[in-house]
């Protein structure tokens, strides 16, 4: 849940790029129909588990490229601060992407708090001023699978490399490069759809530190953490904003 930035890209970076009020003298418009098709994507970011005992506060980069039919290419990049504290609360920022340079780079969209404790998880508005409040239940620690090896099913393949250790930003990690191979017509694919994914995972923090995604479908994806600390955050960077409703979306039977 912590990791999903819900905006989509596209619009963002339009609206950001729009002027704030429309000149006094044009004319009403009228309304337009909606065109028909089209996509909307949202992209994954790093998952944080609320392991206590394991305080950090980091700036995570993000760049996102996508090649299309034509040859073209896009990059949209973002960077935004997460901090965890000794109790495995975490707090979360949540920024747009758009091209370098841009109104919408890194324009700040969200704080999200996750309450491990009391399993309740905030998203909070900065310019709505409210905060929603959802169930967590988020796992304490999730440690990933290092065995190297492949692994056959119906669809297709998976293999782990096993890629040592290395130590970025002075933190000990681990690397995996996982690639996972479609059969030709699981997806509707002509050919076999290869994806890999490679990240390098710290076992004292609980999180990768880099990881790279490669997918037909959605393009090249680097999530990085480019500076970090260890010791334990500003308590008050858990507390929720102060005068911000909060409204509850949590099912009766989640309460």
């Amino acid at each position: 849940m912590l990791r999903t930035i819900c905006l989509t890209l596209l619009a963002a970076t339009l609206f950001a790029q729009q002027p704030a009020t429309a000149p006094q003298d044009a004319p009403p418009r009228a309304p337009v129909r909606p065109p028909d098709g089209g996509t909307s994507e949202v992209l994954e970011s790093i998952y944080i588990p609320p392991k206590p005992g394991a305080p950090f506060a980091l700036t995570l980069n993000t760049e996102w490229v996508r090649t299309y039919a034509d040859g073209n290419t896009t990059t949209v990049t973002n960077h935004r601060f997460i901090a965890r504290d000794a109790q495995g609360r975490i707090f979360e920022e949540r920024r747009l992407l758009g091209p370098v340079g841009s109104r919408g780079n890194s324009y700040l969209s969200w704080w999200q708090h996750g309450d491990p404790a009391a399993h309740v998880f905030y998203n909070c508005h900065p310019y709505k001023k409210v905060c929603y409040m959802l169930p967590y239940n988020d796992p304490v620690d999730v440690d990933p699978t290092f065995d190297p090896g492949v692994q056959s099913f119906p669809a297709g393949s998976t293999t782990r490399d096993d890629l040592g250790r290395r130590f970025i930003l002075g933190i000990d990690t681990h690397g995996v490069r996982v690639t996972t191979t479609l059969k030709p017509g699981v997806l509707g694919n002509s050919q076999p759809w290869i994806i890999t994914r490679e990240y390098w995972y710290s076992e004292q923090l609980g999180i990768n530190l880099l990881s790279i995604r490669n997918d037909p479908r959605s393009g090249h994806q680097t999530f990085t953490v480019a500076e970090i600390n260890t010791a334990p955050p500003d308590p008050k960077l858990f507390d929720l904003p102060d005068g911000f409703p909060i409204i509850d979306q949590r099912a009766p039977s989640q309460k």
